[in-house]
């Protein structure tokens, strides 16, 4: 079994705060002004993508490497889980934060904006949790 490479975790873990740093910069507005704004949802939207798409390559990177290869981004975090590097809360907001990924990039159905807006204000402080979790790695 290799290494986890921190670096690359590491990297990961920039991108992602680099998105977010757009994400709650976007989220001060309401949902009304956001919705109305298209440049800004459009933004909101993808800095999204970009901060779950980070969670998901870090959890593929690391579950691989602790030789749990997942199946889909829901068995990823919860490789994570069964490793005691995430507990089961978070687990599933992460998978749901995957779900809603799926929507944006594959636009499965007309994507409610507004709901958008509401996860991702409800669901922000996944994100620095998953980071802290990640210090129980031995690297």
């Amino acid at each position: 079994m290799s290494k986890i490479n921190i670096e690359r975790v590491n990297q990961f873990i920039s991108e992602m705060n680099e998105a977010l740093k757009s994400v709650k910069s976007i989220l001060e507005s309401s949902t009304e002004d956001i919705i109305q704004n298209k440049m800004q949802l459009d933004i909101l939207k993808y800095n999204l993508i970009i901060a779950i798409q980070a969670t998901i390559d870090i959890c593929y990177h690391v579950s691989g490497k602790l030789g749990m290869a997942p199946q889909s981004y829901k068995d990823c975090f919860k490789n994570l889980t069964e490793l005691g590097i995430i507990d089961k809360y978070l687990s599933k907001r992460l998978e749901d934060l995957a779900g809603l990924r799926n929507i944006l990039i594959h636009l499965y159905w007309k994507v409610d904006n507004a709901l958008v807006c509401k996860t991702a204000k409800e669901n922000l402080d996944c994100f620095p949790l998953f980071v802290k979790s990640l210090a129980k790695l031995d690297v």
